[in-house]
């Protein structure tokens, strides 16, 4: 980061580090695009698939508030 930056800034380190981790997820968010579209379902449910299946979570916590938008559609 350049000394002259508005981020070098001692009030704006903070800022600059949640912007960085905010980019960081982004670009691995989507690098996960080709993989979803190969299996045809939405990110959500490759996550959801994701927790269900490591071994290091033991329940998974949804946001959901309607049946909705927890079942499958059939195509």
């Amino acid at each position: 980061m350049p000394p002259y930056s508005i981020f070098a800034l001692e009030n704006y380190k903070v800022l600059f580090r949640h912007l960085m981790i905010l980019l960081s997820l982004g670009l691995k968010v989507d690098g996960l695009k080709p993989i979803v579209d190969e299996l045809g379902v939405p990110l959500s449910q490759l996550a959801i698939a994701w927790c269900a299946a490591n071994s290091n979570v033991s329940s998974i916590i949804c946001g959901a508030t309607k049946e909705s938008q927890m079942t499958i559609p059939m195509s």
